[in-house]
């Protein structure tokens, strides 16, 4: 190859890798929730309330569990301007009043009250209601036949390895047409998830858990993009890249010819 090609090709694709990494919308964000995080565990929560900021001024669309966490700091430096502001966001976010009620002692409360209406109808006006749904739906029919092949794998109920194929099929086909529908379901379109009494992060990356320990590992070339864009968090995508089910992750029915090999030996 002519040397002076081989130069240009090295520079662009040093270019690309640049432009790549300049287009992480979320990297200098995650540097600063994790260096809070670990403040909060020093107890060091003057600290961790700059490091919060800092990263919340590196996004114009915090997770809420972040919002959660620095909700906490906040009450712990008796910041209640800071609050109050944090509290409007989770509340623009699809938060319930009834998270909030913990903190009636506070000034700032009535007037959060009196003014939650609009913080509500902000949120249906401004997120994918259907979207939301649609998302909690699949969460839900995942739920449903990941604790049938519990019940299987545990012998509390029978069921036929093929039923079990199938709704796990199921689950990963309507995954994809959801994404196919929406694109990935993310905080900023379908809004903050509050789950049991608490905000927590969306059901996204469960899903994704356990289609990959079903041997199907979608997406997988996109987790980059997928952090980078804000749908998934830098330790998941690093828990999913990890994540295989017993067989060699070349799809449902491989996979559950290992797990009866398993959990069935003598049959």
């Amino acid at each position: 190859m002519n040397k002076k090609i081989f130069i240009i090709l090295i520079l662009n694709l040093i270019f690309i890798e640049f432009v790549s990494s300049q287009n992480c919308d979320y990297e200098d964000y995650y540097k600063s929730i994790e260096l809070a995080k670990k403040e909060c565990e020093n107890e060091n929560f003057k600290e961790a309330s700059k490091l919060y900021k800092i990263a919340f001024e590196n996004t114009d669309f915090p997770f809420g569990t972040d919002l959660r966490n620095a909700f906490k700091v906040a009450e712990k430096t008796k910041d209640e301007i800071w609050m109050e502001q944090i509290a409007i966001k989770l509340a623009k976010g699809g938060i319930p009043l009834k998270y909030f009620k913990f903190f009636d002692k506070y000034k700032w409360s009535t007037r959060f009250y009196e003014q939650f209406p609009e913080y509500e109808k902000y949120f249906n006006e401004n997120f994918d209601l259907e979207f939301r749904k649609t998302l909690v739906n699949v969460a839900k029919l995942d739920t449903e036949t990941n604790s049938r092949f519990h019940e299987w794998r545990t012998r509390k109920e029978e069921h036929s390895v093929d039923t079990l194929v199938t709704e796990m099929t199921n689950v990963s086909l309507e995954f994809q047409k959801m994404i196919e529908k929406f694109g990935f379901p993310t905080e900023k379109k379908i809004g903050y998830f509050y789950n049991k009494g608490n905000i927590n992060e969306l059901p996204t990356f469960v899903l994704f858990v356990h289609i990959y320990q079903r041997g199907e590992l979608l997406y997988k070339e996109r987790l980059n993009e997928l952090v980078c864009n804000g749908s998934l968090t830098q330790s998941q995508s690093k828990q999913l890249e990890s994540t295989r089910g017993f067989g060699n992750s070349t799809g449902i029915v491989q996979e559950m010819e290992a797990r009866k090999k398993k959990f069935r030996k003598n049959e």
